[in-house]
């Protein structure tokens, strides 16, 4: 199963604006708290941060993303990114993107992957992510669905098959409070791992530009 950025800065690729490929650079950061739990007895729960910045012009985008760990094994996952996306006249949206993991400074893999992505209407928009590991020579393929209840709530689902061949899926909701400030809830299941839910609270802004 891919790593998922729970402050969503690589969903964000797969339904780039219009607005992202004028000829400015823009630079935009979140951070997030996340409180997990295991979805079967809510227990064992445990806390974790993470963040990211990122760059984007023309198109063209790259950034770093942190992430505190919250087993024990280690203190953070590390990962650094840089592809380029675009939206069609028809509405359809792509992204390419490579991105280099890390267990704290030690690289650990890299992956490449094609999302696509569309709008059926203002509030429904579907996609899908291929990913390939060239170090392991298999695919992670992903497909989700986002829908906008309103200006403040919106639902989410993704089902997908990682690099073992093991299938996995999550179910949002996130509540909007304020501009870049959101409460998310999420249900993450894996053949591989236990279902745990996540309570998140993220903040993302714009640094300068965009």
């Amino acid at each position: 199963m891919k790593k998922t950025n729970i402050i969503g800065a690589t969903l964000a690729m797969l339904a780039l604006p219009v607005a992202a490929q004028a000829q400015e650079f823009s630079l935009d950061a979140g951070i997030a708290a996340n409180y997990v739990v295991l979805a079967d007895s809510f227990d064992k729960d445990s806390t974790f941060g993470e963040g990211y910045i990122e760059g984007s012009y023309a198109g063209f985008f790259g950034g770093l993303w942190l992430g505190s760990v919250y087993d024990d094994t280690y203190d953070y996952d590390m990962e650094i990114y840089a592809g380029y996306g675009n939206e069609l006249a028809s509405g359809l949206s792509y992204s390419l993107t490579l991105t280099a993991y890390y267990i704290e400074s030690d690289y650990d893999s890299y992956d490449v992957t094609l999302g696509f992505g569309y709008g059926l209407s203002d509030a429904l928009s579907i996609g899908t992510d291929i990913a390939y590991e060239p170090d392991l020579k298999e695919v992670d393929v992903s497909v989700f669905a986002d829908y906008a209840i309103n200006d403040a709530f919106s639902v989410s689902a993704l089902i997908g098959q990682d690099y073992a061949g093991d299938t996995y899926g999550e179910l949002g909701v996130s509540y909007g409070f304020a501009e870049g400030a959101a409460f998310s809830v999420l249900y993450e299941n894996a053949e591989s791992a236990d279902a745990t839910v996540s309570f998140i609270l993220s903040y993302d802004f714009n640094v300068f530009g965009g």
